[in-house]
């Protein structure tokens, strides 16, 4: 499924045995082959090779209104619309 920026997505992720359900908006899109800005990768606290697919950088709102949100590099498969 192929998202633009601004869409709504959700997905799983998994860490320490845990599972958790993710919904932010789409912030950039990356063309496959391509790895994020530096920048964004190290906001994102993401490394890494361009993956062979186009892929997304998402931002989940923080909890206060004030808050920029975290960015995370989800795999595109894991994406659903929200």
């Amino acid at each position: 499924m192929d998202f633009k920026v601004g869409d709504k997505v959700t997905w799983t992720s998994s860490s320490n045995g845990t599972t958790k359900a993710k919904t932010g908006t789409i912030d950039a899109v990356i063309p496959a082959g391509k790895r994020p800005t530096q920048e964004q990768m190290h906001e994102a606290d993401s490394f890494g090779l361009g993956r062979d697919h186009q892929s997304y950088l998402v931002r989940v709102p923080g909890k206060t209104e004030r808050s920029k949100g975290k960015l995370y590099w989800p795999l595109a498969n894991k994406l659903k619309k929200a």
